[in-house]
């Protein structure tokens, strides 16, 4: 092609018209550079991923040409830099890249919703996995033009002219996923939104058309919890394989990752991913408020060279999540005893595996160390419980006359995608434009981690919180968490039972029990038998410690239910008032 680049935007040209060579192909034609353009950077973290990507281990070949066709020099200077002699005379890069899905790495994994992959029916492609930005023209508008099979249909956000998709800034182009290949499409309405929702599945009872069936009462709900049109389209692209694809490619952690202006999902084509979709879109749409409309300049223009975490992930993820669950309970897909016992699982799941003593705040702040990732996965349970417990806060404060949602409502319409709220005085902000009482909530639960005030705030709506009670289900409890060892064994990591006589540690490797030997098939089966027992049974367990074999006897425990949530037998007529307000969105 004898391109003629116009100077008004930094034009990529991405060639896939032959997925079996596993590669994608760029050309990208710059405008005039000078010397402080002379890097070509990939990123090294995304929007929403909280993770370190490093693309650029991704890439095979790198390329500089002036417009005679002659090579300039060009240089690998870090990870995910190629420095550039000459920038000045640069007519075009060419580049190949390897897609994430099968890429043959081992540090700092890529979940496949972060990443991109190539399949013989299929291209999935978070453009962040593919397409770079020169020093200094991250703003600078960009064109794309793809070349892919004739048969094959296109799904993204982005706007198609004349067979370009145009964005004002590489953020933006970096913020629209694609989903190429055989797909499936179906477009709704919901609200003044169009919405689009498509399918490549390796199933056929999973396509566009069944989707939406089995989401159109969710998409129905959140609606009308938004309660406004913040965007004017929005699309659910979905790639859905069969467990070989997932096997060969060796894809770990199957989910969702959230754009302005679309999600993307990356999971297996069975009846578990059609029973958990919904709520997957639900938690994902609710985005469209938090971060496209309220984020901090952080967010705003953001940083792909060199991870900044935000501070109000508690916001980005943890309101959005608790959103997905009270849209339902509002929308009439669930019932009160379903969500509170979803808030139930949420408690018992911070409380059984993540650091009782780490705030909201630091979670976020370590977001892309060690720490921060074993900790990471509780901002959907711990934080969500959180934005239940601020909604609460603010019905009580108002009176009944707005909570959380309509809080956010009114803030997306103060700030909204090009006003960013402030990293550093939000809490602050938020409790000036409620009420004082919210920053001293703010400060115990979100940038400290003091006890919850369960019982004082469900009490307001005639709930009951029981932190423990006996579980009287006929069964015992086994009194330990455990993770399975890379040989099929179980890792002991914490105990809810009083070990202390039996001689029992955390750190123990369970072998056996009852001289059986415990294998990844067995272990649930055999532990299920044991719990049929009464509590304070004796049996036996062999464990490995200290290169030792050693076989200890153990007792069941008493079963207890714990973080439980109970209708009141005799609510006060202000308290089933409070609660009738609360389980409706109320007017904006």
């Amino acid at each position: 092609m004898n391109y003629i680049n116009d100077n008004s935007h930094v034009y990529f040209e991405l060639d896939v018209s032959d997925p079996s060579d596993d590669l994608f192909h760029v050309t990208v034609y710059p405008p005039q550079l000078n010397n402080g353009n002379n890097i070509y950077n990939f990123v090294s973290t995304a929007p929403g991923t909280y993770s370190n990507l490093n693309i650029g281990r991704f890439v095979k070949s790198f390329e500089a040409f002036d417009k005679d066709g002659n090579k300039l020099n060009s240089e690998k200077i870090s990870t995910n830099k190629w420095q550039i002699d000459s920038p000045q005379n640069v007519y075009k890069i060419v580049y190949s890249m390897e897609d994430t899905f099968d890429a043959d790495y081992t540090e700092d994994i890529i979940w496949p919703m972060c990443g991109s992959g190539i399949e013989e029916n299929y291209i999935l492609m978070n453009t962040f996995c593919v397409f770079g930005y020169f020093e200094g023209l991250q703003t600078f508008p960009t064109k794309l033009k793809i070349d892919y099979p004739d048969e094959w249909e296109a799904a993204t956000a982005l706007n198609i002219k004349d067979g370009y998709y145009y964005t004002t800034t590489y953020d933006q182009l970096a913020d629209s996923p694609f989903l190429i290949g055989e797909i499936t499409s179906k477009i709704v309405k919901v609200g003044d939104i169009n919405v689009g929702i498509h399918v490549y599945s390796d199933a056929d009872f999973l396509n566009a058309e069944s989707i939406t069936e089995r989401a159109n009462d969710i998409l129905t709900a959140a609606g009308k919890f938004v309660g406004i049109s913040p965007v004017d389209r929005y699309k659910f692209i979905m790639a859905l394989f069969d467990q070989s694809t997932g096997q060969r490619n060796k894809i770990g952690p199957i989910g969702a990752l959230e754009h302005s202006y679309s999600s993307l999902y990356a999971m297996y084509s069975n009846e578990n991913t059609a029973n958990i979709l919904s709520n997957f879109m639900a938690h994902e749409f609710f985005h469209i408020i938090t971060p496209l409309n309220l984020h901090s300049e952080i967010i705003e223009t953001y940083n792909f060279a060199e991870p900044v975490p935000s501070q109000h992930l508690w916001l980005y993820e943890g309101v959005t999540e608790w959103s997905s669950h009270i849209m339902q309970l509002r929308g009439g897909l669930i019932d009160l005893k379903e969500y509170l016992s979803r808030q139930q699982q949420k408690l018992n799941t911070n409380a059984n595996f993540f650091d009782q003593n780490y705030s909201l705040v630091q979670l976020a702040l370590d977001a892309y160390n060690e720490k921060g990732a074993q900790e990471y996965q509780n901002i959907y349970q711990k934080a969500a419980v959180i934005a239940c417990l601020l909604d609460l806060r603010l019905l009580d404060l108002s009176g009944g006359k707005k909570g959380l949602r309509e809080v956010l409502v009114e803030l997306t319409k103060k700030y909204g995608k090009s006003k960013p709220i402030s990293e550093k005085n939000f809490f602050d902000d938020f409790a000036k434009y409620t009420f004082p009482e919210i920053k001293d909530f703010f400060d115990n639960y979100v940038k400290d981690s003091k006890p919850l005030p369960l019982k004082e705030y469900f009490a307001k709506i005639g709930i009951n919180y029981i932190e423990k009670k006996k579980a009287n289900d006929g069964t015992s409890a086994f009194g330990m968490f455990t993770t399975p060892t890379d040989n099929g064994k179980r890792n002991i990591f914490k105990f809810t039972g009083d070990y202390s006589e039996a001689g029992l540690k955390i750190g123990d490797i369970i072998l056996k029990i009852n001289g059986e030997e415990l294998t990844p098939q067995n272990y649930f089966p055999i532990v299920g038998e044991l719990l049929k027992k009464e509590a304070g049974t004796k049996y036996e367990m062999t464990i490995h410690r200290n290169n030792e074999e050693i076989t200890l006897t153990v007792p069941l425990f008493e079963k207890h239910s714990y973080n439980a949530f109970e209708e009141m037998e005799n609510p006060t007529p202000e308290q089933l008032k409070m609660r009738n307000i609360w389980l409706q969105n109320l007017p904006l």
